[in-house]
């Protein structure tokens, strides 16, 4: 990894380096500005070095006059007009022992004087005519204010023979720790704070920029440090502080300033490209989605300049491909904590991958950036402390006691090429309703953005059941209620795109459109983008109205039979059914006519017409299928070079180690690190690779040891721990011998790892579907016949009942591949379940590689043991779990689990079969050392179901339940009832606990089957369902410590009981 030329030339203070441009270059430019102060056509003025130098040392002199020089950094406030001044003053106050705080002129009042009064500051610098934002200051707080001269007056009105030279002899050495300037955060999420900066910090801003790319790559800074510029970045922000001032101090390139005073419009940017000469514009992301939507525009600004960077948020996809089709688009990414990160290109396809990938970036490796799963495709950057990358990474100036800074920035990866990830949003962006499930609206809000008459949107939601919009107009007058419903109109159609490239908990439906008044605008911060938290705030009262109104009649939720009534407000009451109708219809479902409602006038009656209609089941495999296509194209590329690749493989050739040596995925979780205590017990089994995502699993594995109360002993000799993602080459591993080392003697493989999210499409899984492939290469190219066990899901098979021919009763679920795409449940989850288990079999016959087993795991217990916990590792938010704490809390328990049809049936999900984690564990071990998983004449993956062949019912257990909850009540009295009465008495809790809004969390806590309601109602709503028991035959042969498992036992049902219980008081 090359880190550019020697560091001394950062290693210098910015008064130092003007004063050296102005001697040794003196009509050499460090600016240009307009010539006149309204338009372009006029053309450019060019400050030089000698210039702006005597600009400096004559502000530095005023600053003297004015307040003193002051000898312990005194904080100064500079508030201004969009111009050079702002960095003349800064490096001016440094010499005089100052320190400027430079807030944006945008900020609230009160986050103003919250910040001038933190930072003690008494003094203010300001310019003619005075900004709005000084005299809101002056308002409230006495300063001691001065008015700086005018640019042109600083430039131009001097005496080249009675130039005076402020006096500063401060070495690098001496002044490189001291504070210089302060900016603040954007305040997205509350009030900004403020940052202080050092010289230290510029150098090591410097040093990011001059990296040197890693062979193969070239630098991303390359273009950024030459040529004439056009800059839209604020210099109150670390943008135009870090490119305008930084940067710029130190390379060639030279800032081209907008012209003063004016908004920074579209109109402007263009208006300046046509009548002066620079070579490439630093823009906003406003800017290029403009530009997609002007063709003239983008074929002058195409025709002059060279290329674009933009910074201070996302670009709509669409308009991004549209821009980047005429001219290079450059992604730049940091923060006011980070500075700058720099980034490289491949050499490989440069040109074309630069189009088509604008939108990724890909950091410069010394960095040591990582990214940390955070849910579904997402992932949260994570710049790590490292000694070698200690003067590239200037964050822990600002945060000298951490060893990480979580950046809370969110990423997805690129689905071919490593290295390479695409921003999604904030941490802070995403939203998540009172059922738990969670959407990132970034994609949501940029599709509505794209409507011409939509300047923003903004989807709400948090501690809420559903999601709302608030749409921000372009146009700035007040609208009566009949315009308002014609612009919500005129938007639908852009909002019913945004609802099918969503999840159906996160669409929003046409009666939760809020248009923003004009007299209040969304808020914004210094860069243009919206606050998110701020305008939430802002518009709570109208947000509170909003879903206030929608709601249904609270009189219709008592006595907990909300899920029977029968009114006439859903079935006569044209209004009503209207409304319900054009809701339904937002969510596509296209069988909603007037009809159906009138035809079904209760709740329930309503949710099974609805839930009765058919899924789209062609579509749905129609994706599967092509997934799965596109995977098995994969398999047949890796089959022409696995062969020659291969490290010595001989299918014939024996374990070459005395033991076997495993590496497992997933250790640090729930069932991982019961494998892991497994593995580790066994004799046979000399080493273990434990591999993880985290950066330090090791510690996050001792840690969930402890929690968990398993005891295991991590030498070094038996375990090694390593970071990996099984989607990159060599696992992203970076010692390469080490992998080699793997490849020639692993001989078991588990794969446990993989994200549990109910809630994610099957496209949210491509990681770790890549992944899969990722595991498939290492078997192919290792030394010798790698057994491989995937840890599957009884939700790949779930569906296995609507297969033709499948219908009779006592057709079980067989122990094979099922190639019909309609098996799995219709979530994201199960699909990629069921793709995994089929692209494994494909790829066990293709590339001979017959040691591929699969594990179909079903519903997975606590432990046995009662010495473990918390929750004896059964994770209180399951559905289980939190069905029985909610009983506590309703004094109410349910008979059967799910409808059912009459007293001879029994619920969905009645037939206990479950199975204690520390057993599964067991089990699993034994599968993978078993017969069962060597080498055998049939084709492709062998299935085994690890699942309790001694079952019994829910029923024999309710007895078992209610004397545990007793025990922890403070009622004596917990009924069993009707499953439907449970249900409506959680529909009744849930709605009660959604008009508390954020004031819920306690009631939560202790009735958590709110959270996952329509998990409840589905089961509910399913009686007429006949989930099929899975065949045991080949998995009792292979493992006969499953046969002798034993039914759930009472006293393992009452221990997690307690301890469910524990955990919550």
């Amino acid at each position: 990894m090359g880190k550019g030329d020697s560091q001394s030339d950062s290693q210098q203070l910015l008064p130092v380096v003007l004063k050296n441009r102005a001697q040794q270059n003196p009509q050499g430019a460090w600016a240009q500005f307009p010539v006149s102060d309204q338009t372009y056509a006029s053309g450019l003025q060019t400050a030089t070095n000698w210039q702006v130098n005597h600009a400096v040392n004559r502000v530095a002199w005023l600053l003297d006059d004015w307040f003193g020089a002051s000898s312990d950094f005194e904080t100064l406030a500079y508030i201004g007009p969009f111009d050079l001044r702002y960095y003349i003053i800064v490096i001016a106050a440094i010499k005089v022992g100052y320190k400027t705080f430079l807030p944006s002129p945008r900020n609230s009042k009160v986050a103003q004087l919250h910040l001038i009064q933190q930072l003690k500051c008494t003094k203010l610098v300001t310019a003619d005519p005075q900004p709005a934002a000084v005299n809101m200051v002056l308002e409230e707080l006495p300063m001691a204010t001065a008015h700086i001269p005018s640019l042109r007056e600083l430039l131009n009105n001097h005496d080249e023979h009675d130039e005076r030279e402020y006096p500063y002899e401060k070495s690098y050495d001496e002044a490189n720790d001291e504070p210089i300037f302060i900016l603040h955060t954007s305040g997205s999420t509350g009030i900004p704070k403020p940052l202080i900066y050092t010289h230290r910090f510029i150098t090591r801003t410097v040093n990011v920029t001059a990296l040197a790319a890693p062979v193969g790559f070239r630098s991303g800074n390359d273009n950024i440090r030459t040529g004439h510029w056009f800059t839209f970045l604020a210099p109150f922000h670390i943008s135009g502080m870090g490119f305008g001032l930084m940067v710029a101090a130190f390379n060639d390139c030279v800032p081209v300033f907008p012209l003063p005073g004016q908004p920074l419009t579209t109109a402007q940017f263009v208006d300046a490209v046509k009548h002066v000469d620079m070579d490439w514009a630093f823009v906003l992301p406003f800017i290029l989605e403009d530009l997609s939507k002007d063709p003239m525009a983008l074929e002058l600004v195409s025709r002059k300049l060279s290329h674009l960077y933009f910074a201070g948020g996302s670009v709509p996809q669409a308009a991004g491909n549209i821009v980047t089709s005429k001219i290079p688009v450059y992604q730049t990414t940091g923060s006011s904590e980070m500075s700058l990160l720099s980034q490289i290109h491949s050499f490989e396809g440069s040109s074309s991958r630069l189009r088509d990938d604008w939108a990724y970036i890909h950091l410069h490796p010394t960095l040591n950036a990582e990214y940390r799963h955070h849910y579904g495709d997402l992932y949260e950057m994570v710049i790590v402390k490292s000694p070698e990358s200690e003067e590239f990474q200037p964050i822990f100036l600002h945060f000298p006691d951490r060893e990480e800074y979580e950046t809370r920035d969110l990423l997805s990866p690129h689905p071919t090429v490593p290295g390479m990830w695409r921003y999604r949003g904030r941490k802070d962006d995403i939203i998540v309703f009172l059922n738990g499930e969670k959407t990132n609206p970034i994609s949501f809000e940029q599709e509505v953005s794209r409507h011409p008459e939509v300047r923003s949107a903004l989807v709400a939601g948090s501690q809420r059941f559903e999601a709302c919009l608030l749409v921000e107009l372009h146009q700035g007058e007040s609208l009566s209620k009949k315009d308002l419903e014609k612009v919500v109109n005129s938007i639908w159609p852009a909002v019913q795109t945004a609802n099918s490239e969503c999840p159906a908990h996160a669409r929003v439906s046409k009666a939760n459109i809020l248009v923003v008044n004009p007299s209040k605008p969304m808020a914004r911060a210094a860069k243009g983008t919206v606050q998110r938290a701020a305008t939430l705030a802002l518009y709570e009262e109208e947000i509170n109205k909003l879903y206030a109104e929608k709601d249904f009649d609270n009189s219709l939720l008592t006595g907990g039979r909300f899920a029977a009534v029968d009114k006439t407000n859903l079935g006569a009451v044209s209004r009503a059914v209207r409304e319900l109708v054009y809701e339904l219809i937002s969510f596509h479902w296209e069988w909603t006519l007037f009809t159906t409602i009138y035809n079904n006038p209760s709740v329930n009656l309503l949710s099974k017409a609805a839930m009765s209609q058919p899924i789209d089941q062609p579509r749905r495999t129609e994706a599967i299928t092509s997934l799965l296509q596109h995977y098995e194209k994969q398999i047949d590329n890796l089959t022409a070079t696995a062969e020659s690749d291969r490290l010595g493989y001989n299918k014939n050739q024996p374990n070459p180690n005395e033991g076997a040596v495993v590496a497992l995925t997933g250790s640090t979780g729930a069932v991982g690190s019961y494998i892991l205590q497994k593995l580790l017990q066994s004799d046979g089994v000399t080493h273990v690779y434990c591999l993880n995502r985290a950066a330090d699993s090791k510690t996050l594995q001792h840690a969930r040891n402890i929690q968990r109360r398993i005891k295991m002993e991590l030498s070094c000799n038996r375990v090694t721990f390593l970071q990996v993602d099984l989607a990159q080459p060599n696992f992203a591993i970076h010692d390469t011998d080490l992998y080699l080392k793997m490849q020639r003697t692993v001989t078991h493989f588990i794969h446990n790892a993989w994200p549990v999210n109910f809630n994610q499409t099957l496209q949210s899984f491509r990681p770790s579907l890549d992944g899969v492939l990722g595991l498939i290469s290492f078997a192919a190219r290792a030394s010798c016949l790698v057994s491989t066990l995937y840890l599957s899901s009884i939700s790949a098979v779930s569906n296995y009942h609507l297969i033709a021919g499948t219908e009779d009763d006592n057709n079980l679920i067989p122990e094979e591949i099922i190639d019909n795409p309609i098996s799995p449940a219709a979530m994201g989850y199960g699909e990629s379940k069921y793709l995994a288990e089929r692209i494994l079999d494909y790829a066990s016959e293709k590339l001979q590689l017959k040691n591929f087993g699969i594990a179909r795991v079903g519903q997975i217990a606590g432990t046995s043991s009662p010495e473990q916990g918390p929750a004896h590792g059964w994770n209180r938010h399951e559905w289980l779990p939190s069905l029985v704490i909610s009983s506590r809390y309703l004094n109410a328990i349910p008979e059967s689990l799910g409808s059912k049809k009459n007293e001879d049936v029994t619920g969905v999900l009645d037939r206990i079969d479950w199975v204690p984690i520390d057993h599964l564990a067991s089990l699993l071990v034994e599968i993978l050392f078993s017969s069962g998983m060597d080498a055998e004449d049939s084709p492709g993956a062998r299935v085994f179901h690890p699942i309790n062949p001694n079952w019994i019912s829910w029923q024999s257990l309710v007895p078992t339940v209610v004397a545990a909850l007793k025990e922890t009540s403070l009622t004596e009295e917990i009924k069993v009832v009707k499953y439907e009465e449970w249900l409506a008495l959680l529909q009744f809790t849930a709605t009660a606990t959604k008009d508390l809004g954020e004031s819920s969390s306690h009631i939560l806590r202790e009735n958590p089957a709110v959270k996952l309601l329509e998990f409840y109602q589905s089961i509910a709503l399913n009686a007429d369902a006949k989930p099929k028991p899975l065949e045991l035959t080949q998995t009792l042969e292979k493992c006969p410590s499953l046969q002798k498992l034993g039914a759930i036992r009472s006293e393992w049902l009452c221990g997690w009981i307690k301890d469910w219980i524990l955990v919550m008081d």
